[in-house]
């Protein structure tokens, strides 16, 4: 951390004043709360995906849910063909779990995928040749998803 101030007018020093303390923690406290208030509405954007499966990897054939909390996102689950499932969540207490889900430092996101075919079919690298897929019950539900035929969202 810096020892000294860079000042508007483009000059450092290690002094700042008790009213320029006030205006940059002032300065950075509305910037904060504006950034706060467009995460909110951008979660709340997403309410049109409620209740619905995506298509998400053509390669795997993974299917995505957005998960909500209060109508606002708060996570998704990854479905694949093979059974396997990878969840993203947070809740109302900022608590978080991820499980088959990987951060890369790049800041993208990566999900397991699950054990793949010993011998592919045409479907997917995660089915064996002459195997449905077989997608894990959407939770709640006894509901399985599918990859959709017409590449949209679908309710389940």
């Amino acid at each position: 951390m810096s020892d000294t101030y860079l000042k508007k007018d483009g000059r450092t020093t290690q002094l700042i004043t008790f009213d320029e303390l006030g205006k940059v923690t002032s300065e950075a406290f509305a910037f904060h709360s504006a950034l706060l208030i467009l995460w909110k509405r951008q979660r709340k954007l997403f309410i049109d995906f409620r209740g619905k499966i995506l298509p998400y990897d053509d390669h795997y054939k993974g299917v995505i849910e957005f998960t909500f909390e209060d109508d606002s996102l708060n996570g998704f689950r990854v479905y694949w063909p093979n059974g396997t499932v990878g969840t993203c969540l947070r809740n109302s207490d900022g608590q978080s779990d991820a499980q088959n889900i990987r951060f890369e430092p790049d800041g993208s996101v990566n999900c397991f995928v699950g054990i793949l075919a010993s011998y592919p079919g045409s479907f997917s690298p995660c089915v064996e040749a002459g195997s449905d897929p077989e997608y894990a019950l959407i939770p709640g539900t006894d509901k399985r998803p599918h990859w959709p035929v017409d590449l949209r969202p679908y309710a389940f």
